[in-house]
């Protein structure tokens, strides 16, 4: 930025500026809103957790005064029966069970096991055996009286699952006399929330140290039995017997933030838990729409930056496209190599570029002191002239005859023009470029030229001798042979009468040879019948021809219009032809050949294929039948590509265009009509 001007480093420091404070404030945006989200989170978080805390307080409130309850009515039932006299055998008329539904059934056993009163309604038949059960066997197991809390079970007696409540029978003597249950249904410990309005999700479960579950609410269903050891709730109970976690439920998976309590005189833990998805819904709620919020004026900020930057860039633009358009109308009047003259319309130099200095040969003040005393003065007199036509014209373009320092005329193209600048004055331009290179690389060209039709004259000139040594050759060593045989033939005929009739009919025979062999030699010689045959009877003639000289298997398949071809266009394509089809006879060793004629709309395509032994096209090869292939295409605008190689054949393809001719019975998709030996 050294170089720039003071009006584009301020507007630079601006577009730098302006997306800093962007920045800057939309992070105050975010860093504000995300402040709030945290704050709102933690507050959401302690609400909840707040709520839990009494909720399990609750809990363990009525758990332990339904447990209180019951074990009041064990101790009320095990003192009547210890005072009564005697003891053994216990057979006594227990009450009803309680009309809060909270006591299920009180029953009674001796000391075997049986049971001996039961306080259902329902009529029981003979009493069962309880000897079996855990809290039966948990009495004779200890001398000492105390409360025992079973396990979720199916009792018989009531045909239902219960949590069995039981105390030891200890008559005044001492010894064991029988057992006192109380049989609360699971529910009966939590049916405290049966009608609150509860989440889905919610959890209230009063849980054994083992992990089972005595019971269990979740939203409006009740369940026990389960079992939770491997939930986290324990290693929570080792550090403390009340507190709070965040972990995913043990039944269903669903992350919930709990809270515990251990009771103190029973062996139960009550939980409560909420689903943090129901929980904190709310608190997502206001997330989102706080986030969207920073979000829309986030965008407003960003869109407000652009439309400023935007601003300050079109600005910045204007002003750098004046500073670059005078940049680079001074580095092209610097580094022009043509010399670059300004001068008023009085022909006085105001300017002059280093090129000028170095092709005129003069330093600027000598450039200055030449253009006040007239250029015409010291250069060609043709300068005048385009300085005429300039003035009448408004620009003029020459070539003229200019004089270095040295006094030597060199070649040069001058072009001037006249301009009118902002303030309404005129002034002219002169360009100057010295063409001496030009000039010298044009006769280069012209020669080589020259040389090159030299070269193919010469070689033109070769071939028709060629083809005059050939004829020669051909007429002496067959025809010339043939008619003096046939001259000695009637020569000995006129001595010998005898012989005639054998002799007549050879000198006939050999007659016919050399008159088959001279049809040949014009049919190679001239040019087919072009003009009354179509060009696809020509070339199917003269591949009968080759292929009855030669030998080859021939394949011609072609799809050409009767008169759709002009007649240069045709015979160019039957020499071509006849051209390739000499060389596959006389060079390639082959013994199949492909001649395909694919005429379409714009241009038809012609491919002779051989399998012959190829040869490399980048080698230089003598004669002249390529050259003469390639300059027959290259007069009718086409393309010619020759792929050879050794031992894969040779593989010649032409495209030539051609006008377009009127006829409706002509597609594109002509079937092509097939010739094979």
């Amino acid at each position: 930025m050294k170089n720039q001007s003071p009006l584009l480093r301020k507007s630079a420091w601006s577009l730098i500026g302006v997306p800093a404070f962007c920045i800057l404030l939309i992070t105050l945006i975010w860093d504000s809103e995300l402040k709030q989200i945290r704050r709102d989170h933690d507050e959401t978080l302690a609400a909840v957790v707040q709520q839990n805390n009494n909720r399990v307080a609750a809990l363990e409130q009525y758990a332990i005064r339904t447990i209180q309850n019951a074990d009041a009515v064990l101790q009320l039932v095990v003192k009547e029966l210890a005072h009564s006299s005697p003891v053994p055998p216990l057979s006594i008329k227990l009450p009803p069970a309680p009309a809060n539904e909270l006591l299920a059934t009180i029953l009674v056993a001796d000391a075997k096991g049986t049971v001996t009163s039961i306080s259902s309604d329902s009529s029981v038949g003979k009493l069962p055996q309880v000897a079996a059960q855990e809290y039966f066997r948990f009495h004779t197991r200890l001398s000492a009286d105390s409360l025992y809390i079973g396990k979720p079970m199916h009792c018989p007696l009531v045909d239902r699952q219960v949590i069995a409540l039981s105390r030891r029978i200890t008559p005044p003597g001492g010894g064991f006399a029988g057992v006192v249950a109380v049989l609360i249904e699971p529910s009966a410990l939590t049916k405290f929330y049966a009608q609150a309005n509860l989440l889905p999700h919610d959890i209230l479960s009063l849980v054994a140290p083992d992990g089972t579950t005595y019971a269990r609410r979740t939203g409006p269903r009740e369940s026990f039995g389960e079992n939770i050891r491997k939930s986290p709730l324990y290693r929570h109970l080792e550090r403390q017997a009340v507190g709070s976690y965040r972990a995913n439920d043990a039944i269903r998976g669903v992350p919930t933030f709990f809270s515990y309590r251990k009771l103190k005189d029973f062996p139960i833990i009550a939980t409560v838990g909420a689903a943090e998805a129901e929980v904190m819904a709310g608190f997502y709620h206001r997330t989102r729409r706080a986030y969207n919020s920073a979000l829309i004026l986030s965008a407003a900020v960003a869109l407000f930056s652009m439309l400023v930057c935007f601003f300050i860039r079109v600005h910045r633009r204007q002003t750098k496209i004046i500073r670059d358009s005078e940049t680079r109308y001074r580095s092209l009047f610097e580094n022009s190599p043509d010399a670059i003259l300004l001068a008023d319309p009085f022909g006085n130099v105001l300017e002059a570029n280093p090129a000028s200095c170095t092709i005129l040969g003069r330093s600027k003040e000598e450039i200055f002191a030449l253009g006040r005393t007239g250029l015409a003065d010291t250069s060609d007199p043709r300068l005048a002239e385009l300085l005429e036509e300039r003035s009448r014209t408004g620009k003029a373009r020459g070539e003229i005859s200019l004089l270095d320092n040295k006094g030597i005329p060199f070649p040069a193209e001058v072009t001037t023009a006249l301009f009118t600048d902002a303030t309404g004055q005129q002034f002219a331009t002169m360009f100057i470029r010295d063409i001496t290179k030009q000039k010298r690389l044009q006769k280069k060209i012209l020669q080589e030229q020259k040389r090159f039709q030299r070269k193919l004259t010469e070689q033109v000139i070769r071939a028709q001798e060629r083809e005059r040594e050939v004829i020669g050759r051909e007429l002496h060593d067959n025809v010339n042979q043939v008619l003096t045989t046939v001259k000695l033939y009637l020569e000995l005929a006129q001595t010998d009468k005898t012989s005639c009739e054998v002799l007549l009919p050879r000198c006939v025979g050999h007659v016919m040879d050399s008159i088959n062999e001279i049809r040949k030699l014009s049919r190679d010689l001239s040019a087919p019948t072009l003009g009354t045959r179509s060009l696809a009877d020509s070339v199917e003639a003269l591949v009968d021809m080759i292929r009855s000289s030669s030998g080859l298997r021939m394949t011609l398949r072609h799809n050409l219009q009767p008169g759709s071809l002009a007649m240069d266009l045709k015979l160019a394509v039957y020499r071509i032809l006849q051209e390739q089809l000499n060389n596959v006879v006389r060079h390639a060793r082959a013994s199949k050949v492909l001649i395909t004629l694919n005429q379409q709309p714009s241009c038809l395509l012609v491919t002779i294929k051989d399998n012959g032994q190829g040869f490399d096209p980048r080698q230089q090869r003598e004669g002249i039948g390529i050259n003469n292939m390639i300059s027959r295409v290259k007069v009718f605008d086409g393309k010619i590509s020759i792929n050879a190689a050794p031992g894969k054949g040779c593989t010649v393809q032409i495209m030539v265009p051609v006008p377009t001719v009127p006829d409706e019975g002509f597609t594109t998709n002509a079937v092509l009509q097939f010739s094979e030996a």
